[in-house]
């Protein structure tokens, strides 16, 4: 017999080196490795390739063994030019799963770019580019040169318009994103008038034609010259964003014109706002950058100097890692990041699985999930992302076959980077995603979003989510009748933005949505917790509601407008029943109350269920009469008092054995608020600690201040620091109160049980200011934290409803209070109370102007009580009569001598709190 060839020769070598575990098999594969050796612990391959080949190789010679084979990936950089891709060839089964897998206590990052050497950069001396910069930036700002480093691949010329991301290079120094040079640098500027709101392609309106706008200020100007300037911005609802580029700027008329239409047309819905990017002309503060992809100069403020750092460019358009019909494969304990395009995809195939991971800074959605079954994502954190987060779908809508893909225990924050509305933490399409255990926050619209049928999204934490976003949901879903039988059931929604027009929501059954079922769900300082819009068949059932202005809404908008024959949505829902079999017997029984629809008065909200729901220091619920009479409602208790939670004013919302709101509510189910979020498991082995909380708010003081700090996480530990910076692990531990008699800036952070790094909480920041009271020296109550506020959308102050100054009768006052009466059991009302305690209880006299703010137009009316307490009786010191829009303030100025309390409380004089813009203007002790 001859000499056997090189290629069997290769492979006998790798087979030679799968080395058998009790585990199964293994190989190994290291930055520093060679495709040439062996892939053993000693002589690792280089690749992922040549590991995902070799164990093909190994397939083809005998069966997988016991325990299946796992690619162990050692610490380091993993630089992918192409997309890394898994097909059916490279699937595991249940006793012998494929994994690729970081080794035990090492870093692995896989990342879709190069790095650019610090030494690549140098000051810029080019004339006209300094010309361009900010003055203040000309010395800060380095040039390197992308081309003569062989980097040419800048993406594609940026279209006239488009959402969020147009593919070009993103810059990262040591992992953390830079910005594409912008103006204003955080935030938006507001539109100052439309002049021209262009066409609105969503109506069919052609030709296309740009809108033009109005500007305050002069700083446009600075931009007439540049020849790629676009608009990000909200141009007509405040849940849509496009980007739009500039055709024309005239400093002159202070006007800016655009090549393409926004889909909605400038100013449809509100005046808008904007923020300019790509605009060398803004390249103005660290962090920020600008690339020229005619020349290739990358321009950059670096945040901190250059030397040791890593700067990384995304180039990789294509997912970093694709699965294509895999079986039983598992990604576990890897960084994913620097990706223009999506992080991993899995395309069909089942029971693949992505656990441990970390996915960071890409542009677009993390990870799609596109059918198969049993396909999840477990114990991964997730932050970052330009879009989303993770996309679910699956399952067979005729059948109502479920495909049980699934998202656990997951951390993902800090998304819609660069897509500031529609792109989700969660999404789940299809039938029977599972959506459970998630902590999701700090975003700038949903968290979720829904369709298809019969999703579960339980024990997930979520807030600060729709923070730049107005009329919108933490969770969302809507104009579809056939989206039904989803479960909502024990989340806890706190702190969501709460919108600058129409208002959030933690649940947004949005358009005529029908059959969802919410029940055993806390929601805590919500504009809204629940709204149902116009919606059939919907169920609310032993959630909790904390301090929501509306705890529920109902409206009957079915019933006329877009929904009448002919117009859009009348169109819209009768199309998707034709996507489903909803009369067929299957879906009958199941959805008995869609397959008549077309039979009944379906613009009519009938057939909610709304029953056993307890809503503490809420408004009222906001229900059209239509959705009384045709849904029900039973056994909900409203009540400003302690209803038996175990410790409301530290976020433990569970109800104790002998509280109260089970007597008030026959049948109420304890919600098992303790269960809810992040849990501790195999892949994540610490949990980060709830944000700390500090008390009193921040706020001024008189004399002295005692401070106390707090955790709603058992057994954690607190560290603070006192000069603002950001506590580190080995700033101070708090142990007790802490006294202030100076203006001081309090930041604190939490840890798990036995202080690992990786639970470290969010930060939470307090500042305090040192007031004086005494004779000329009075103090501002808008400057003071208030021991207690129940005001309609929350207590405004120095500016009025709308976050405009406060003007009554056309006088302007810069401080001050603004209570919006929110409906109660006792009519309209807000009240707002202050403790005066140490250096407060030297005050003497409570001064005040009261009236409606200019905002209602002539509208609204109020009156205005002002109590305070001594020896601990309350006394009125003072009541206004009826005042109304357009009349002059009433002076307030009574004696408080003695008081420990004062309360001021707003009413809607007996009519309604519509346009009831109450303010207290000035108000002040003194």
């Amino acid at each position: 017999m001859g000499t056997p060839g090189p290629a069997l020769a290769a492979i006998a070598v790798c087979l030679s080196a799968l080395a058998i575990r009790a585990w199964g098999a293994e190989f190994h594969i290291s930055p520093r490795g060679a495709d040439r050796n062996p892939g053993t612990r000693a002589r690792p391959f280089a690749t992922l390739e040549r590991a995902r080949d070799a164990v093909r190789e190994s397939k083809t010679r005998a069966p997988l063994p016991a325990g299946g084979i796992t690619v162990w990936l050692h610490a380091g950089a993993y630089r992918l030019e192409r997309s890394f891709q898994l097909t059916d060839e490279d699937s595991g089964s249940a006793e012998a799963p494929i994994a690729y897998r970081a080794a035990e206590g090492e870093t692995v990052r896989i990342v879709g770019g190069p790095v650019v050497p610090p030494g690549a950069f140098a000051p810029v001396t080019d004339v006209g580019v300094l010309a361009r910069l900010d003055p203040g930036a000309r010395p800060q700002v380095l040039q390197a040169d992308l081309k003569a480093l062989g980097l040419t691949d800048f993406g594609a010329e940026w279209p006239a318009k488009f959402r969020g991301y147009a593919g070009w290079p993103e810059l990262f120094v040591d992992s953390r994103p830079m910005t594409l040079a912008r103006w204003p640098n955080e935030g938006y500027a507001r539109v100052a008038k439309v002049v021209d709101p262009g066409s609105k392609p969503r109506w069919g309106e052609a030709p296309d034609r740009g809108g033009t706008f109005q500007y305050d200020g002069d700083r446009p100007a600075r931009w007439a010259q540049a020849d790629n300037g676009y608009l990000n911005g909200h141009w007509a609802f405040q849940w849509f964003d496009e980007c739009l580029k500039v055709a024309k700027i005239d400093p002159e008329a202070k006007t800016i014109a655009f090549t393409a239409p926004h889909v909605y047309g400038l100013g449809t819905g509100f005046v808008g706002e904007f923020f300019a990017l790509n605009l060398l002309e803004e390249l103005d503060s660290p962090g920020e950058y600008f690339l020229d992809r005619t020349t290739g100069a990358l321009y950059l403020w670096p945040p901190e100097p250059l030397e040791g750092r890593e700067i990384g460019l995304s180039l990789l358009a294509d997912p970093l890692l694709a699965l294509n019909g895999t079986e039983w494969v598992t990604l576990q304990g890897l960084t994913l990041e620097f990706a223009r395009g999506h992080a991993v995809t899995v395309t069909g195939g089942h029971d693949n699985r992505l656990v441990g991971c970390t996915i960071r800074n890409i542009a677009t959605d993390a990870i799609r999930i596109d059918g198969g079954t049993n396909n999840g994502v477990r114990a991964c954190d997730l932050y970052n992302m330009g879009g989303g987060g993770i996309s679910l779908s699956g399952g067979d809508r005729a059948t109502l076959t479920p495909c049980g893909n699934y998202a656990e225990n997951n951390h993902l924050h800090h998304f819609g980077r660069l897509f500031r509305a529609h792109r989700d933490a969660i999404n789940l399409n299809g039938v029977g995603c599972r959506a459970s255990h998630n902590l999701i926050h700090d975003a700038p619209h949903h968290a979720m979003d829904f369709g298809g049928n019969e999703h579960l999204i339980e024990y997930n934490e979520i807030h600060h989510v729709c923070l730049e976003s107005d009329d919108a949901g933490a969770i969302y879903t809507g104009r579809n009748w056939t989206v039904r039988g989803t479960v909502i059931r024990h989340n806890y929604f706190h702190a969501v933005g709460g919108g600058s027009g129409v208002g959030n929501q933690a649940v947004y059954l949005d358009d005529t949505a029908c059959g969802t079922v919410c029940v055993g769900n806390v929601v805590r300082d919500v504009y809204r917790a629940f709204l149902i819009g116009g919606g059939r068949d919907n169920i609310l059932r032993d959630n909790v509601m904390v301090n929501c202005p509306i705890p529920l809404h109902i409206d009957n908008r079915g019933m006329g407008g877009e929904w009448l024959e002919g117009q859009e949505v009348y169109h819209k829902l009768r199309n998707d029943l034709k996507e489903v079999p909803y009369q067929g017997e299957l879906w009958r029984a199941r959805y008995p109350d869609l397959a008549d629809i077309l039979e009944v008065e379906n613009g009519l909200p009938a057939g909610n269920v709304i029953e056993r729901n307890l809503m503490f220091r809420c408004g009222q619920m906001n229900v059209a009469q239509e959705a009384r009479e045709h849904s029900m409602f039973e056994a909900n208790w409203e009540t400003n008092d302690d209803p038996g939670f175990v410790d409301a004013a530290h976020e433990d919302f569970a109800l104790r054995p002998d509280a109260e709101a089970f007597g008030r509510i026959p049948g109420l189910e304890a919600i098992p608020f303790g269960r809810i979020g992040l849990v501790v498991d195999e892949y994540r082995r610490a949990l980060p600690a709830a944000t700390p909380w500090i008390e009193p708010q921040s706020g001024g003081f008189v004399g002295e201040v005692e401070v106390t700090l707090g955790c709603r996480t058992p057994g954690a530990i607190i560290r603070y620091t006192l000069d603002g910076t950001g506590p580190a692990q080995a700033a101070a531990r708090y142990t007790g109160p802490i006294r202030l008699a100076d203006t001081t800036t309090v930041r604190a952070v939490a840890f798990g049980p036995g202080d690992h790094p990786e639970s470290r909480s969010g930060t939470a920041s307090a500042v305090y200011r040192v007031l004086k009271l005494g004779p000329g020296e009075g103090v501002y109550l808008s400057d003071l934290a208030p021991a207690d506020a129940f005001v309609h959308g929350g207590l405004k102050k120095d500016g009025n409803y709308t976050g405009e100054p406060i003007r009554i009768a056309g006088r302007q006052f810069a401080k001050g209070l603004s209570t919006h009466p929110e409906t109660t059991d006792r009519g309209g009302r807000a009240t707002v109370e202050y403790a005066l305690e140490r250096g407060l209880a030297a005050a003497r006299r409570f001064q005040a102007w009261v009236g409606i703010d200019d905002s209602a137009q002539n509208a609204g009316s109020c009156t205005f009580l002002v109590e305070v307490e001594r020896n601990g009786q309350w006394e009125k010191v003072f009541e206004s009569d009826i005042l109304r829009g357009g009349q002059p303030a009433a002076e307030i100025d009574v004696d408080i001598t003695g008081a420990l309390r004062l309360r001021l409380t707003t009413t809607d004089a007996g009519d309604n709190i519509y346009s009831d813009h109450a303010e207290w203007a000035d108000a002040r002790l003194e």
